[in-house]
């Protein structure tokens, strides 16, 4: 009888050996691997790895000057915590991704590349405890850092990472040892995914499957577009994720101001333009991340002049955006073998 397989992402307490996040704030995280008899320095002093060890995840640490929270490893936290090797898939993108190849626990998806292993880990995920992920990369020193890894998290009795140029080599086809049984996704994220496509379908197991790409470039996507085609695919679909996160604050609404007016003497009479006028504190709520709307400097512009405000605020011109997201191209495919 076969031990039952270790649970990753799922743990209440922390032992020692695992990989957790430490929390300082919101976004600022960092990753450690709890060593009995260890210190870490961190920016709030010296943490113990012993005052760890057992404690519940999201528990509050003190450390020698200040204090930390404990969490949890999960997909979306290590993506934000990992160390770069590639280019990485966000958890925007790649929930998207796992839920358009209908991914669920027993299933079989293979992978190229795996980069910085962010994806892989969100792959393994969905399918455990039964499924399986193979993942393939053509670089040596990535495969080896992306192994100690997923042994580190313990999801490597689902995930196998091996060195392989899928571009020039191809996906490995049913029966072959890197695929003995057939997958039920293909995910590609290469520079040239269109070389690949036509030997999708040897892949797959006797009742289809689906195929997800990622490209950054609509160049890209026209030409995976038509080697789909070509290759007989159905349901091709082109998607866009994005993303865009709000803050919400307590703050006093911009208010009327009128100065006290002068109290005129018997027989005086109060020009007009020294009686009081209202106006509007244009800078008590901060401007919107959107764009930019004023500025206390003057821009020197020519077409500036004369856009002063009534608080000595000029309008900015031009306006300048500061709205950035992520773009990418995410399509998904359907083979049924004829």
């Amino acid at each position: 009888m076969q031990p039952p397989r270790k649970r990753p992402f799922r743990k209440t307490i922390a032992s020692e050996g695992d990989t957790v996040i430490i929390s300082f704030g919101k976004n600022d995280t960092m990753i450690m691997r709890l060593l009995r008899g260890d210190i870490t320095q961190l920016k709030f002093g010296a943490l113990k790895h012993n005052d760890v060890i057992g404690k519940p995840y999201g528990s509050r640490i003190n450390t020698s000057r200040g204090h930390v929270y404990l969490l949890a490893l999960d997909p979306a936290l290590w993506s934000a915590s990992l160390p770069h090797r590639t280019q990485i898939i966000y958890p925007t993108d790649a929930s998207m991704i796992v839920g358009r190849l209908d991914l669920v626990p027993g299933s079989r998806v293979m992978e190229a590349g795996t980069g910085s292993g962010a994806l892989t880990h969100a792959l393994a995920q969905a399918v455990w405890p039964t499924g399986c992920v193979r993942t393939f990369d053509f670089h040596q020193e990535r495969v080896n850092r992306a192994r100690v890894e997923f042994e580190q998290h313990e999801i490597a009795d689902i995930v196998h990472v091996e060195q392989l140029d899928v571009l020039t080599e191809g996906f490995p086809t049913v029966g072959s040892p890197y695929n003995p049984e057939g997958v039920h996704a293909v995910m590609i994220d290469l520079p040239e995914p269109w070389v690949v496509i036509p030997r999708l379908s040897d892949c797959f197991t006797t009742s289809g499957g689906r195929v997800c790409i990622f490209s950054p470039c609509i160049e890209q996507v026209q030409k995976s577009c038509d080697a789909l085609r070509a290759s007989n695919f159905a349901d091709i679909e082109v998607l866009e994720c994005v993303q865009r996160t709000y803050d919400f604050v307590h703050t006093v609404l911009n208010k009327s101001k009128v100065e006290p007016a002068e109290v005129p003497r018997d027989g005086d009479q109060i020009e007009d333009e020294k009686k009081p006028k209202p106006f509007f504190d244009r800078h008590l709520f901060p401007p919107p991340p959107k764009y930019v709307t004023s500025t206390r400097n003057a821009v020197r512009d020519e077409r500036s002049k004369g856009m002063q405000h009534a608080d000595g605020s000029w309008e900015a011109y031009p306006k300048v955006s500061a709205l950035f997201f992520f773009y990418t191209n995410t399509f998904e495919s359907k083979f049924q073998p004829a």
